[in-house]
């Protein structure tokens, strides 16, 4: 008996991930973030960049070339936030290597501007982000004036965040306010510098009914009139 035998070959196509170069090919950042998909990386040269985008729920790493020395995003607005994660966004989306502020805000000129109520510099939402080598300084929000984060198991590693104000309405969280934690877990606050930020309540870290991991960071000169300037937990949290 002849037997006939078939052989199913399938091919899978990889795609392999794209560098988008700003602003040689796009614009700006918001461009090249539109045009990017999960698993590109976004390449920011030297230079200052307006900011009030988001990641528009990809998975992608937007990184500068030269560090947060070189590279600056002011929101153009300071009633907005610089840079926002509210798609889902995972660890693998990566915002690494820029000096973030929206609005130049301080203790003193604060009342005078109309910042917005969550976070001035970096607002994350149901989104579990990587945060990494950043400066966030001089922004202004009521809390989290810095990065607010909230249902998030965001990771900020490296960062130097300091003179941010809380400045309006809850007045909570000046460098940092972490509330409730992601489906991945706690966030992570790991060997950042945390520094001369002002609140009523948390100077430098403010943290509400949630878990966070805050690993070896230089907390410091942080200033609060109600509570704890370095760190104040609220709730049944520890």
């Amino acid at each position: 008996m002849k037997q006939s035998i078939l052989f199913l070959i399938v091919i899978t196509a990889l795609t392999a991930a794209d560098t988008l170069l700003v602003p040689s090919e796009y614009s700006d950042i918001f461009a090249a973030i539109s045009a990017a998909q999960n698993g590109d990386t976004v390449l920011v040269a030297p230079g200052q960049y307006g900011g009030g985008f988001g990641f528009q729920g990809k998975n992608i790493v937007v990184r500068s070339s030269a560090g947060a020395g070189y590279t600056y995003l002011e929101s153009p607005f300071s009633d907005y936030h610089c840079v926002m994660f509210i798609g889902g966004e995972d660890s693998t989306a990566v915002l690494e290597g820029f000096s973030i502020t929206n609005g130049d805000f301080d203790s003193e000129s604060g009342f005078s501007k109309n910042p917005p109520d969550y976070g001035g510099g970096i607002y994350i939402y149901e989104s579990s982000p990587t945060i990494r080598n950043c400066r966030i300084v001089n922004c202004g929000a009521g809390m989290g004036a810095g990065i607010y984060i909230n249902y998030s198991s965001a990771r900020i590693i490296g960062c130097t965040i300091s003179n941010n104000v809380a400045c309006i309405n809850y007045m909570r969280g000046g460098g940092i306010y972490a509330g409730r934690s992601g489906p991945a877990g706690p966030p992570l606050i790991l060997n950042c510098d945390i520094h001369s930020n002002d609140a009523q309540h948390g100077g430098g870290i403010h943290v509400d009914d949630s878990f966070v991991r805050i690993i070896n960071n230089s907390i410091h000169d942080n200033y609060s009139i109600h509570d704890e300037a370095g760190i104040n937990v609220q709730g049944d949290a520890p």
